[in-house]
C-alpha cells in the first residue's frame, strides 16, 4: 500500500539521516575541528548559534535565553570550530531533555580568567560517574549516539586553550561552560 511505502520511505531516510550525521562527526573528529585561527567576534558567534540551535528548540515547543555583555569584543578563534562546539553542547542538552517545554540558558560573561560562554538546560542533568568520560570519543549514554560530539567539541576547545567544566544546576538541568582565557579575548570591538 502507498502509505507503507511511505512509512518505510521515511524509516530509511531518518537512518541515511543518522549514517550521514556519523560520517560527518567521524570526519570532523579526525580533522581536529578546524584550527585556522583569525580574529572573529563575539555578538557574530553568539547570533549564528542562536540560528543553528533555535529552530530545533521552538520545534520541541521550547524557548531560548540569552545574555550577553554589554560590548561585543574580538576572539582569536577558529569561528567553525568553536561555533560546532557550543551546537554539539546544546544539541546534547536538547537530545536528553523530556521536559514539556526544553529550555536553553545562554550566558557570555567576562571572569578574571577570560571569556566563560555556559549553556544551560532544564534536562534532567548529568549523571556523575559520566562526567568523568562524556568527552571522551565513542562514550554514549544516548540509543544511536556517536560519541563524537562532545569528543569533538573538547579537541576545539583544547585548539583554543581553553577548557570545559560540567555541572548540575539546583534547580535541575546540566550546564556546560566554556572558558576562553584572555589571551584569546581582544578587549576591542569590530564596531570601534
Amino acid at each position: 500500500a502507498p502509505s507503507e511505502q511511505s512509512e518505510i520511505a521515511d524509516k530509511i531516510r531518518d537512518r541515511l539521516r543518522h549514517l550521514e550525521q556519523l560520517v560527518d562527526d567521524s570526519l570532523d573528529y579526525v580533522r581536529g575541528g578546524g584550527s585556522e585561527m583569525s580574529e572573529c567576534s563575539l555578538f557574530e558567534l553568539l547570533d549564528a548559534l542562536k540560528a543553528s540551535v533555535e529552530p530545533i528548540l521552538l520545534a520541541q515547543g521550547g524557548h531560548w535565553r540569552e545574555e550577553r555583555p554589554g560590548h561585543d569584543v574580538l576572539l582569536i578563534a577558529n569561528q567553525e570550530g568553536l561555533l560546532s562546539a557550543l551546537t554539539a553542547i546544546a544539541e546534547n542538552g536538547l537530545q536528553m531533555n523530556e521536559a514539556d517545554q526544553p529550555a536553553l540558558a545562554i550566558t557570555a560573561e567576562f571572569v578574571d580568567e577570560g571569556l566563560a560562554i555556559r549553556i544551560a538546560d532544564n534536562g534532567p542533568g548529568v549523571d556523575e560517574a559520566a562526567i568523568e568520560r562524556m568527552f571522551d570519543p565513542f562514550y554514549t549514554t544516548r540509543a544511536g549516539g556517536t560519541g563524537l560530539g562532545l569528543a569533538l567539541a573538547a579537541m576545539i576547545s583544547r585548539n583554543h586553550d581553553a577548557k570545559w567544566s560540567v555541572s548540575n544546576q539546583a534547580s535541575g538541568g546540566a550546564a556546560f561552560t566554556l572558558l576562553l582565557p584572555l589571551s584569546r579575548v581582544l578587549m576591542t570591538t569590530a564596531n570601534q
